[in-house]
């Protein structure tokens, strides 16, 4: 016998039902064969990006400083040796 299942999906549930070719609701051992399946609502990306966006950010600041360091240091060990550029805030 061919029968048909169709599915609903959602964001917190998949309802399912068993048609007939007729699309009457099938029945086995005397119960109609639709149901849904309920889940707790998932977690949007944003924690997860926002972590992400922070991380990139700061490395990019320490290769930048990094990058600062090469160009200057023989110039700037002449003024101060004892300088730091992890002070050096870049905006």
């Amino acid at each position: 016998m061919a029968y048909y299942i169709g599915l609903d999906l959602g964001t917190s549930s998949v309802g399912w039902a068993v048609t007939d070719e007729n699309y009457h609701l099938m029945k086995k051992h005397g119960k109609d064969m639709w149901g849904i399946r309920e889940f707790d609502e998932a977690e949007t990306a944003e924690a997860r990006r926002t972590f992400r966006v922070s991380r990139r950010r700061r490395q990019r600041e320490v290769a930048r400083i990094g990058l600062l360091k090469d160009y200057f240091h023989d110039e700037l060990a002449k003024v101060d040796p004892n300088l730091n550029l992890i002070r050096i805030h870049l905006t």
